[in-house]
């Protein structure tokens, strides 16, 4: 039986985190979307397990829980489960919503209506705390599953790889790449831009995904297999080449996920960046197989030229923005056919 999900996911990368959350469940039988709101996904699935690891494997999203309680703006009740009343109550404003309705208020709405509806139920609760969500000129309330925070991984700095370059990605956007390619353990994944490898090594650390990297600098392919040979925990491949050449088989890989250079990094290799991604993707798209995912970092306005061949569904577009000189497009594109 399938159960009712709330996550409450990154009101700073609304775009992305929505498509990381669907990322990570979406290939689940039993997950179907049912509302949004910001800041917030309401969801079925049949394991709730499933949305645990989700919310723990991801970059972005802040919780998970069993939904228990929606109260639309106008007082009604328009969706309610007992699920008894924990003994703790977080209550979380999101992006300043709600301003007119006061904390102690809502939480008194909504632990009146539980009492009112469970009755002796509310003794027998086993689990966390009950979580609040003002947003939207709702309230959303439920037992919160888990809600691992994303410290760890936010405080990982490429600094302290083995080896680092000025630019290396950061651990906490090479994770989120990865996830946003649906990964499953024992496929193998693409990175022709490898860098210092940190999105082989994402992949690796949380998916037990075997990679293949390349980079067309000597100094950045000896780096890369540096990280992999201290850090990774699955086979890995490094290989020196240009990535709009790869001496690779057609159709030979699950998933291709790369943050590819910029204007700066590449004039001197190529006539500028759109021509080095033009070039690339082409192969990218080739050495893809029929279902496969590929999730390209790029800065927006080469997304905007970039063109997506016949046989590929685009199935997310999201900016992120960076700094005032650079807000990224994050692409998710699926192989439908040949």
């Amino acid at each position: 039986m399938a159960s009712l999900i709330y996550a409450n996911i990154s009101e700073k990368f609304p775009c992305l985190s929505k498509a990381e959350l669907i990322s990570l469940l979406g290939k689940n039988a039993q997950f179907k979307e049912v509302a949004s709101f910001t800041g917030m996904e309401i969801f079925e699935i049949g394991d709730v397990n499933e949305a645990i690891k989700a919310q723990r494997y991801s970059s972005t999203i802040k919780s998970v829980g069993m939904l228990s309680l929606i109260i639309d703006s106008v007082g009604e009740v328009k969706f309610f489960e007992c699920l008894g009343l924990p003994k703790d109550v977080e209550v979380k404003r999101i992006q300043g919503m709600n301003r007119g309705l006061r904390r102690e208020k809502a939480v008194k709405k909504v632990i009146e209506i539980i009492d009112r509806e469970c009755g002796s139920a509310t003794l027998e609760h086993r689990g966390g705390p009950l979580e609040v969500f003002l947003t939207d000129g709702v309230v959303i309330a439920g037992v919160q599953l888990s809600a691992e925070g994303k410290g760890e991984i936010m405080q990982k700095n490429p600094h302290n790889l083995p080896f680092y370059k000025p630019g290396a990605l950061n651990p906490w956007y090479a994770r989120l790449l990865v996830n946003l390619a649906s990964p499953d353990m024992g496929k193998v994944l693409l990175d022709p831009f490898c860098g210092t490898a940190t999105i082989p090594l994402a992949a690796s650390e949380v998916w037990g995904v075997e990679s293949l990297c390349s980079d067309i600098r000597r100094d950045m392919c000896a780096g890369a297999k540096k990280n992999l040979e201290s850090l990774s925990k699955t086979p890995y491949e490094v290989i020196r080449a240009d990535a709009s050449f790869l001496p690779l088989r057609e159709g030979s890989f699950s998933y291709a996920v790369s943050d590819p250079p910029y204007n700066r990094s590449v004039r001197s290799l190529y006539s500028n960046a759109s021509d080095l991604i033009s070039r690339a993707n082409q192969q990218i798209y080739d050495l893809i197989r029929p279902g496969g995912t590929v999730v390209l970092s790029v800065d927006e306005g080469l997304a905007l030229k970039m063109k997506v061949p016949d046989g590929f569904e685009v199935r997310f577009r999201c900016p992120m923005y960076v700094h005032n000189r650079l807000t990224r497009t994050i692409m998710v594109m699926v192989k439908t056919r040949l």
